[in-house]
């Protein structure tokens, strides 16, 4: 199976995004045999240069599969682009306004949630998700909410998180943003050692509700296996994980390209999920095959943290980091494009400031 995967180079300064293409198939010695996805879209800017990727090389006006990861709108915005402009056989993506009762009961059971009930405040807050919805609908595209075990795509593509009840236990309190907040500091220096992990623990509470809703996919092309993350943290991590281990499947040992969730924030990722996703710290130098991609605007002041970064490299990964370049990553038969050169890799920053 021939597979090329499109990692968009999206944002700028502190805007940061998501957006990914691929398409997998014969379509080397066949350019018809071909199934095209799409897994977020970015900003509106994003939508116009995938639109533009997917007739100019992939050679084709119909995408079989968009994917919504979550609703936020540097994620969500660029999908609305590609169903105006481009044909469309499915969309992924979580719609809690059609979950009020599950909701609702889930709230008698855990008073940690907030009874909303799906409030029209809610609604609001999640338009631009709504929209989409709308617009597919419209358009006569097949709408469906991908959740862990219930989702697959072509043998190809499987919805490893969320599961349906822990999305419901979410959406209870979607309203609220993160629960801790950093305050303004003056910045420090901060030196690393090689075996000493500077990334620690993030508070359970250090991601929204609405990135942990993020959907996580696994796409399996034969031997090659991608893990995508969204913006998800580690409660949603560590349930996908779990399910994979479930079902014998080891992610730290099979997945060979993993996307760093939320633009490589610290928030998000810390040294047990790593070791759970990755593997445990290795010797320095000892680099694997394995690849960590991160979507980054250039010249963000926090993304991606040093410490994610360096946390990945001693585990053997190699980090590529978008930071205003698109990275491809595809089988060896498929012809390198012009203006898409190699990936460049990370190196191990032994000193930085850091606010």
């Amino acid at each position: 199976m021939h597979y090329e995967v499109d990692i968009f180079a999206v944002g700028e300064e502190s805007k940061s995004g998501d957006a990914i293409s691929m398409r997998f198939g014969n379509f080397v010695n066949d350019p018809s045999d071909q199934t095209i996805v799409v897994i977020d879209g970015g900003f509106k800017d994003s939508g116009k240069a995938l639109v533009k990727r997917i007739q100019q090389d992939y050679g084709s006006n119909y995408i079989d599969l968009i994917i919504s990861s979550h609703p936020d709108n540097d994620h969500v915005s660029g999908l609305h682009v590609l169903l105006e402009e481009l044909e469309v056989g499915e969309l992924w993506m979580h719609r809690p306004w059609n979950m009020s009762q599950e909701v609702k009961r889930l709230a008698t059971e855990n008073r940690s949630l907030t009874t909303l009930g799906l409030s029209s405040k809610l609604k609001k807050s999640l338009e631009s998700a709504y929209d989409l919805e709308q617009l597919a609908l419209k358009k006569g595209v097949k709408v469906s909410d991908p959740f862990q075990g219930r989702s697959e795509f072509g043998g190809v593509l499987h919805v490893l998180g969320p599961s349906r009840d822990f999305y419901c236990s979410l959406v209870g309190n979607f309203e609220r943003s993160n629960v801790t907040s950093i305050p303004q500091s003056l910045k420090r220096l901060i030196s690393e050692l090689w075996h000493v992990d500077e990334l620690v623990e993030p508070d359970p509470e250090a991601v929204s509700p609405r990135n942990n809703s993020s959907t996580i996919i696994l796409a399996r092309f034969e031997d090659t296996h991608f893990l995508f993350t969204g913006d998800a943290g580690v409660r949603a991590l560590e349930e996908a994980v779990n399910y994979a281990d479930q079902q014998g499947y080891d992610i730290a040992s099979d997945v060979n390209f993993i996307q760093v969730p939320h633009h490589g924030s610290k928030r998000n990722l810390g040294p047990s999920i790593l070791n759970r996703l990755v593997g445990s710290i290795s010797q320095q130098g000892a680099a694997g095959g394995k690849v960590a991609f991160i979507s980054a605007a250039p010249n963000c002041p926090k993304h991606p943290s040093p410490r994610v970064k360096n946390a990945l490299i001693r585990r053997g990964v190699n980090v590529a980091s978008t930071c205003g370049d698109n990275h491809c990553y595809k089988s060896s038969e498929v012809p390198t494009r012009s203006g898409w050169g190699p990936v460049s890799y990370d190196e191990f920053i032994f000193s930085y400031e850091e606010e």
